[in-house]
């Protein structure tokens, strides 16, 4: 069952991956904004993992991220 604590410590790229393989037990609904990854779990609890280049990480979202329909698949450098 995909949880938020799975997220710590993971690479946006990392965090892509793990969403599209959460999105085929389902369930879960993720997507990519400008800053991060973005998690909104079964449960009602919202993650996501930062875009930023200083080692991304996770973090609890500060505002529910906008409706998230499916999951962006893109390749990021490094």
């Amino acid at each position: 069952m995909p949880s938020s604590t799975q997220l710590k410590g993971l690479r946006p790229q990392q965090a892509l991956t793990q969403a599209n393989q959460w999105r085929k037990v389902g369930g879960l609904q993720s997507g990519v904004t400008s800053e991060a990854v973005a998690f909104q779990f079964p449960d009602g609890k919202q993650s996501s993992v930062a875009l930023h280049t200083d080692g991304g990480g996770h973090r609890p979202l500060r505002e529910p991220p906008p409706p998230l329909q499916d999951v962006l698949h893109v390749r990021l450098p490094g």
